[in-house]
C-alpha cells in the first residue's frame, strides 16, 4: 500500500479527501493515496479536522495534517503507529476486502449499487 510511509515517530499518510460527502468513511484507493469522504465542509479547516478524526480512529493514533491544507491531496501524520501495523488496519476498513486481505468485488456484502440495481 503505497499511502503509507514510515517516518520519525509513526506514519505519512497521503489522502485524497472528498469534502461534504453523504458520510465519513474510507472510500478506497485513488491512485497512490487512501480516498476518504468526509460528511463536513471544506469552509474554515472543518474538513482537515474531519480528515484527522477519521484517519486517527482508523490507524489507532494523534493524526495531524502536515501538509495541503487547503486542497484535496492532504498529506497526514500519525504519531506513535508502526508503518506494518497503519497498512493493516487501512486494509481491514478498506471496502471489498475482507480480514484477511482477499477482494470481494468491490461492495461489502449486501450493499447495493445505487438505483438499487446490481
Amino acid at each position: 500500500m503505497d499511502c503509507v510511509r514510515a517516518v520519525d515517530g509513526g506514519v505519512e499518510i497521503a489522502v485524497w479527501v472528498v469534502p461534504s460527502a453523504s458520510r465519513t468513511e474510507i472510500a478506497g484507493l485513488r491512485g497512490s493515496a487512501l480516498k476518504v469522504r468526509v460528511t463536513a465542509p471544506p469552509h474554515g479547516g472543518e474538513a482537515n479536522r474531519a480528515v484527522e478524526r477519521l484517519i486517527g480512529g482508523v490507524v489507532g493514533g494523534r493524526a495531524q495534517l502536515v501538509r495541503g491544507g487547503g486542497g484535496r491531496a492532504k498529506t497526514v501524520l500519525v504519531s506513535g503507529v508502526a508503518q506494518g501495523e497503519a497498512r493493516r488496519r487501512i486494509a481491514e476498513a478498506l471496502p471489498g476486502v475482507r480480514r484477511d486481505g482477499i477482494e470481494t468485488g468491490g461492495r461489502p456484502e449486501g450493499e447495493r449499487r445505487r438505483g438499487g440495481v446490481d
